[in-house]
C-alpha cells in the first residue's frame, strides 16, 4: 500500500480560533517501508496519522492511497480502504471486561456484520480463534488469552493491542505513540515486536516515536515534524543534533530544557 501526500494542510477551528495542525506537507511513503515520525506534542503527528488512517480529511492538498485519492472516495470505498490500514493508539482502547482472545477477536469488526459482530465475540468460529491465537502467540500473550484486559500489565495491554490490529491482516500499520506511557525496558520490546510483525507480514509501518534513539536505531527513514511543517525526511545517520535542537526547540521529548550539546545527547540518548 502506498501513500503519497501531495501540499496537505489541516486546520482546525473552535470558535473564532482557527489553528493549522499542518501546513503544506508532501511525502510518499512505499509499500512495505518502515518510517518514523518525530516531533515534539502539538506538531501535528497524530493530525497526520489521522489523515493516513482516513479519520481525517484535509483542508488543502489531497491523500492518495495505491494513487487513489481518499477525497474522491465513497463512502463504501472509504471503509474498504480503512479495512486495510491498522491504527495503535497511545490509548489502548481496548474493551477492559473482555478477554485476549475477544479483544483481539474484535480486530475482526470491520469486516463483519452487526449479526456476525454479536455472535461472533460470544461463540467465534474456529478460523477466527485459529487466527486470534497466532496472533496472540506472536506478541507473547497466548498464555493470557482468557485473562481479561484490565487484569494485565501496560505492556501486555499494548501487545494485545497489536495483536488485535493483526486480526485485521493490514497492509499498514499505523502505530501513534505505542510507547509514550511505558518504561525504557518495554518501549524497546514494543518497537522491534512491530518492526518483527511489520517485517514478516510485509505491511508498511510508520510509527511516530517519543524517544530519539529508538527511531535512529530500529528505523530506516526518520521524519521529522515540526509546528506542523515538515523539517526532514532522512535516513538515520543522516539525523543531526543540530536538526535536532531545531525540532525540540532543545527540549527533551519529555519536556526539559537541554542547555548545551553534552547534555542534549544525554537527554535524548544519541550521540549523532
Amino acid at each position: 500500500m502506498n501513500y503519497s501526500i501531495e501540499e496537505v494542510s489541516k486546520d482546525f477551528t473552535a470558535g473564532r480560533l482557527n489553528t493549522t495542525a499542518l501546513d503544506s506537507v508532501s511525502l510518499a511513503v512505499d509499500s512495505g517501508t518502515h518510517v518514523a515520525v518525530l516531533g515534539s506534542s502539538g506538531a501535528g503527528k497524530t493530525t497526520l496519522f489521522r489523515l493516513l488512517n482516513a479519520t481525517l480529511r484535509p483542508s488543502r492538498g489531497c491523500v492518495r492511497v495505491d494513487g487513489h485519492d481518499f477525497g474522491a472516495m465513497s463512502g463504501a470505498e472509504l471503509r474498504g480502504a480503512r479495512r486495510r490500514i491498522g491504527t495503535i493508539y497511545q490509548q489502548h482502547n481496548l474493551v477492559p471486561t473482555l478477554t485476549s482472545l475477544q479483544n483481539t477477536l474484535c480486530g475482526c469488526l470491520g469486516r463483519w456484520s452487526l449479526v456476525q459482530t454479536m455472535g461472533s465475540i460470544v461463540n467465534p468460529g474456529k478460523a477466527d480463534v485459529l487466527q486470534a491465537m497466532n496472533a496472540l502467540e506472536l506478541v507473547g500473550l497466548a498464555d493470557k488469552r482468557n485473562a481479561r484486559a484490565d487484569e494485565l500489565s501496560g505492556g501486555q495491554q499494548q501487545r494485545l493491542a497489536i495483536a488485535r490490529v493483526l486480526m485485521q491482516k493490514p497492509e499498514v500499520i499505523l502505530a501513534d505513540e505505542p510507547i509514550a506511557s511505558l518504561d525504557p525496558a518495554l518501549a524497546e520490546e514494543i518497537i522491534s515486536l512491530l518492526i518483527r510483525v511489520g517485517s514478516e507480514s510485509k505491511a508498511t509501518l510508520i510509527v511516530s516515536v517519543h524517544r530519539v534513539e529508538l527511531a535512529l536505531e530500529h528505523f530506516p527513514r526518520v521524519i521529522g515534524l515540526g509546528s506542523g511543517k515538515m523539517r526532514f525526511d532522512l535516513p538515520p545517520n543522516m539525523v543531526r543534533n543540530d536538526l535536532l535542537q531545531d525540532l525540540y526547540g532543545n527540549h527533551s521529548p519529555g519536556g526539559r530544557r537541554v542547555q548545551d550539546e553534552d547534555r542534549f545527547q544525554r537527554e535524548f540518548g544519541c550521540s549523532r
